[in-house]
């Protein structure tokens, strides 16, 4: 699946995970305390810019295409408000130091 979002393009592709999916609750929460970061779940997702660029991309502990384009909104909001702080701090420093 190809998303695009913003000026952003997310793919979300199926991969084989790296540990049998938890059926149980028990399973869902060994998983995330015992191995979290450590797991490839069965889904994972790319983004890049406009220009091609590959910018981000996770594979671990994503057990659906939902869960890796929510994932991916979610970098991308970060790094643009990440951005826009960033933009908004030199542009303050520079008008300071102008005074």
């Amino acid at each position: 699946m190809i998303q695009n979002y913003k000026d952003y393009k997310i793919t979300v592709e199926a991969q084989e995970p790296s540990v049998k999916k938890p059926e149980t609750e028990k399973e869902w929460d060994d998983l995330f305390e015992l191995k979290a970061g450590e797991v490839k779940g069965t889904h994972k997702y790319t983004i890049h810019n406009k220009d091609g660029e590959l910018l981000e991309e996770d594979d671990q502990n994503m057990w659906d295409a939902q869960a890796c384009l929510d994932n991916a909104i979610h970098e991308i909001d970060l790094k643009i408000r990440i951005e826009k702080q960033s933009f908004n701090q030199l542009s303050n420093f520079l008008t300071e130091g102008t005074k």
